[in-house]
């Protein structure tokens, strides 16, 4: 997910909000399209945090079974390999989760700085002109 630049975003919130809202209006508009991006770009972290808590859990069950299945040294050897899948699993996910997070902070940066422009653009083009009485 890539942010647009500001003018389109700013297009995108006079046409939702209305060519003649107000200004706090387009200001909660634009807070609100902040949010949802901010909730879109936690949510493959937070899923990897997930999943690799149910790799190591399930590697954990795994090696727990073999060894209470058959307390022998021969179930050792299953129970190691379940484990250490589990711990592969672990050490897997959460690569990708740590490289999805870096890029979901890329994104809301970019975001974050494209509110700003935003803010400002709205902020004089709502302004009244100067010298002109109301």
């Amino acid at each position: 997910m890539e942010s647009p630049e500001p003018a389109a975003v700013q297009a995108q919130l006079l046409r939702e909000a209305g060519e003649d809202s107000a200004p706090a209006r387009l200001e909660a508009e634009l807070d609100e399209l902040l949010r949802g991006i901010d909730g879109e770009t936690r949510a493959l972290p937070e899923l990897a945090s997930a999943l690799a808590r149910a790799a190591l859990a399930s590697g954990t069950a795994l090696a727990l079974l073999s060894v209470a299945g058959s307390p022998s040294l021969h179930s050792l050897k299953y129970a190691g390999a379940a484990f250490g899948a589990g711990v592969v699993g672990t050490m897997g996910i959460s690569y990708l989760g740590r490289l999805a997070s870096l890029e979901s902070r890329r994104i809301r940066s970019r975001w974050s700085s494209v509110s700003v422009l935003v803010r400002r653009q709205l902020a004089s083009a709502l302004r009244p002109a100067e010298g002109v009485s109301v």
